[in-house]
């Protein structure tokens, strides 16, 4: 029999060695994969730390993704309170604590940096967009089986089910006992959607499609977040370099952990982000525009007899020159240089060669 400081350290070794090793697939709810870590639910805590962060991971987290989550299974708590402020409310899976692995989003504006001159401070705030499955009025699910109408339709679920416990815990979550019309007015919805300003109210307009804020947190100015490129090389980043990780139209894969907020009888769902794999922008150039074009033309070569040996090629436009399109040489040797026009008034003297 081990002793249970053996033991303890056994189940250590075993999360670090699943961290480095398991690469491959996501096995289901008791195996859990993010990216090169592996979480077995049937394992003691124990952390796993990285250099350049302070990030901890523990395993009494639940790293779920947006395609296999069950939303009845998740369950909310009251956390600790603090001076000044309501306690927020922790949402758990399956009584841990939650954190989702959404599909790769576009963050079409990229960082939003706000500035707090009152105590001079930071916000850095993240807006993914839920694409054009999704419902631009945030209302209808949605009938697609991709990852993102999954998210979609998740969030819209949780919303409700958000509602619901506020309703039956209203006493413990507010002091006080709240109807369901005055719950649904005060809480803020999981998707933003764009709006037109009348007077003074906001109006859905249905432009854009719905979108999701997420929160980068920094503290003591330290990013306490996790990155790695698009090969898995970890990065480090400061808050500085935050707009240069997430510029503008940036896609990344994102693990956010999320709770919720009770301020001035107002609450809602706070996602901070845990772990990012950022994608590198790819630059537009002209083969990326005609791509669909050249390939047709590689299926679909030109027959040799189309293009005469003998005849002249035409001389090639601006746009086709930016393409790089080869075309054969009908000499093999270069063409000789044209010769200076001859002085007005001079006739030009041509030497004939044998």
């Amino acid at each position: 029999m081990l002793s249970t400081k053996l033991k303890t350290r056994y189940y250590s070794i075993r999360a670090s060695f699943a961290a480095v090793f398991a690469f491959t697939t996501y096995t289901g709810t008791h195996d859990l994969l993010i990216w090169g870590i592996s979480l077995k639910t049937d394992i003691e805590p124990a952390s796993v730390y990285q250099d350049n962060t302070t990030t901890k991971m523990s395993t009494n987290s639940a790293i779920m993704n947006v395609r296999n989550i069950d939303v009845s299974r998740i369950t909310f708590s009251i956390g600790k309170a603090t001076a000044g402020r309501n306690p927020s409310i922790n949402i758990k899976y399956d009584g841990q604590n939650l954190q989702l692995r959404l599909p790769r989003m576009k963050f079409g504006a990229g960082i939003m940096v706000r500035e707090n001159e009152q105590n001079d401070s930071k916000t850095y705030s993240l807006f993914g967009s839920l694409g054009e499955s999704a419902d631009k009025f945030a209302k209808e699910r949605s009938s697609g089986t991709d990852d993102m109408s999954k998210f979609y339709n998740f969030l819209l679920d949780l919303e409700e089910r958000i509602v619901q416990a506020a309703l039956e815990n209203s006493t413990a979550w507010f002091k006080k006992k709240r109807s369901e019309e005055a719950i649904r007015d005060s809480f803020k919805k999981l998707l933003r959607v764009s709006v037109d300003k009348q007077g003074d109210e906001y109006v859905p307009n249905g432009k854009y499609p719905p979108s999701v804020t997420i929160k980068v947190p920094v503290y003591d100015n330290r990013v306490s977040s996790e990155f790695i490129d698009n090969k898995g090389n970890p990065l480090t980043v400061y808050p500085s370099s935050l707009p240069a990780v997430f510029p503008k139209g940036v896609e990344a894969n994102l693990v956010v952990s999320g709770s919720i907020y009770n301020v001035n009888g107002s609450f809602g769902v706070t996602w901070r982000l845990s772990y990012a794999q950022v994608f590198p922008q790819q630059k537009l150039t002209a083969v990326n525009v005609f791509a669909d074009d050249l390939e047709e033309d590689d299926e679909s070569p030109v027959a040799e007899s189309q293009v005469p040996e003998s005849q002249p090629q035409p001389l090639l436009t601006s746009a086709e020159t930016a393409l790089d399109i080869e075309v054969p040489d009908v000499d093999a040797e270069p063409p000789a240089p044209v010769p200076a026009p001859a002085p007005a008034g001079r006739r030009r003297r041509v030497v004939a060669t044998d």
